[in-house]
């Protein structure tokens, strides 16, 4: 892994009253022993948990897995428009390069860049590259190889093709990292402090004084 990086929260041209996810590839690993989606939910949150610049943001995260009884893409909240387009919101990785424009980007068979970055923000250079996912293409199950079962789904971080959620079959209890994608982020449109409202007050008497005949 690249070494020194930091997680960054607020990606480049996000402006205020815009909304994005941030999503990262665990940089510890886990099996796919559990058929229990919330046993992964909280193995990446625990990891996000563990950095301060993400631990201040105060959400919530979820794994980009299927089990037998949840697709990953329900799971996530990141479910695609019924008859195509573009639904959702861009989710960018923790370095802050854009992983898909929307949630119909992220299923759609391909993904911007590679994701292969930790929740530290370092990229994956070495380990294991692949990932338990559970998973199809499209975000549903993989019929007969959800997590949980004989032989999950796995990707490869390293791949922007359809490789990187469905890329072979493993033993569940081969260790893998995990995709993990927050919730929404709000970045609000910051309300007019005291000191502005009384310079605008000021401002409104002066121009109305002003508009007096003389």
């Amino acid at each position: 892994m690249s070494a020194g990086a930091a997680p960054i929260v607020l990606p480049p041209g996000i402006q205020r009253g815009d909304s994005y996810r941030l999503a990262f590839v665990s940089s510890a690993t886990t099996d796919a022993v559990s058929g229990d989606v919330s046993f992964y939910n909280q193995f990446v949150t625990g990891l996000a948990n563990s950095i301060t610049e993400l631990s201040e943001l105060e959400i919530g995260w979820s794994a980009v897995v299927s089990t037998s009884t949840i697709n990953a893409r329900d799971n996530t909240g990141t479910r695609p428009s019924v008859a195509g387009g573009s639904v959702g919101v861009p989710i960018y990785l923790v370095n802050g390069a854009r992983l898909v424009n929307s949630y119909d980007d992220l299923w759609d068979g391909s993904i911007d860049v590679a994701f292969d970055v930790t929740e530290s923000g370092d990229t994956v250079t070495s380990g294991t590259l692949l990932v338990g996912t559970g998973t199809q293409i499209d975000g549903t199950v993989f019929p007969g190889r959800p997590m949980g079962a004989s032989f999950p789904e796995i990707g490869i971080l390293s791949s922007t093709a359809g490789n990187w959620i469905r890329f072979d079959a493993s033993l569940p209890e081969t260790q893998r990292r995990i995709y993990a994608i927050s919730d929404v982020i709000e970045l609000p449109i910051p309300a007019p402090n005291a000191l502005s409202l009384t310079i605008f007050g000021l401002v409104g008497i002066a121009l109305t004084r002003r508009r007096k005949p003389s």
